[in-house]
């Protein structure tokens, strides 16, 4: 068991730089470094998923939290290293011209989305304008419903002083 996680530690580092191979090959601007990433990536995917499946089994039968806790704490630790050494690897000895994360967003993508935000920064702000214009009519119903209450309270309370004056002077 012990020689089966080492090999799905290795496995898991190489999985997890393979996929940031691809994360970073899908934004560069070439299509078949990021077909070979892909392959890659995905084959050894695959070969992790194998041990994985594996151990999460053996989880399951023997129910052994500490087992559990090895496990995950392998899988993530594998991980995470995998990326950041695979990130780091593909930066200093890999990505040159279009194979560079980024190499697609040239200067007429950059013009294009500038743009794009303009216009949302015009409708936001045209938004906002309306929702301040709402605010002031909505103020401005309150200030009139107040004004209505007052006036149906007084009129409430002289029906009721009319109601008292009258009775009194029944009673006389």
């Amino acid at each position: 068991m012990t020689i089966s996680l080492l090999w799905w530690g290795l496995i898991l580092i190489a999985q997890n730089a393979m996929f940031t191979w691809v994360s970073r090959a899908r934004n560069s601007g070439s299509d078949w470094y990021h077909a070979v990433a892909a392959v890659f990536s995905n084959g050894v995917w695959f070969l992790a998923f194998y041990f994985t499946f594996g151990f999460l089994n053996q989880i399951h039968t023997t129910n052994s939290v500490l087992f559990a806790v090895l496990v995950g704490g392998t899988y993530i630790a594998c991980t995470v290293t995998g990326s950041v050494m695979g990130g780091k690897l593909l930066r200093k000895y890999f990505e040159r011209g279009n194979r560079r994360a980024g190499h697609g967003a040239n200067e007429e993508r950059m013009v294009v989305i500038e743009q794009k935000l303009a216009t949302m920064a015009e409708i936001m702000a045209r938004s906002i304008g309306r929702a301040e214009e709402m605010y002031v009519h909505v103020q401005e119903i309150l200030v009139a419903q107040n004004r209505i209450n007052k006036a149906q309270i007084n009129l409430t309370e002289e029906a009721v002083l009319v109601n008292r004056r009258e009775s009194e002077e029944a009673e006389v």
